[in-house]
């Protein structure tokens, strides 16, 4: 095959670029590079769409007919990890956050925090 992939920690905090050759020998390579155990069963998973790839002759499907870089994640079925979403920013980390605070006198007041 030898096709280029990135692949990515469950958390996505760790990515590595590697050479394609078989699914058994991407596994292996995570194993070393986000150190999991021998005893550890792991699945490989399209990293932006969140689908298992759960056969070699997928893998190699995958491989032939997507053009760029292919993007995939490993995930520990033993340790209980799981494929979400890239994060969306959500607007309670916006700087213009809106609060209601209610003091004694039960006034309520509205606006933006100054953050």
């Amino acid at each position: 095959m030898g096709r280029v992939c990135i692949i990515y920690s469950f958390d996505r905090q760790k990515r590595e670029m590697r050479m394609l050759t078989t699914m058994e020998a991407l596994i292996n390579d995570a194993r070393e590079l986000f150190g999991y155990g021998e005893d550890e069963n792991l699945s490989v998973f399209l990293e932006s769409k969140g689908a298992r790839v759960s056969t070699e002759e997928i893998f190699r499907a995958i491989t032939e007919e997507t053009t760029g870089t292919i993007e995939l994640m490993i995930l520990s079925q033993t340790r209980g990890e799981c494929w979400s979403p890239v994060k969306v920013p959500s607007t309670l980390t916006s700087p213009s956050t809106q609060t209601i605070s209610i003091n004694q006198s039960q006034n309520f007041q509205i606006g933006d925090t100054g953050a």
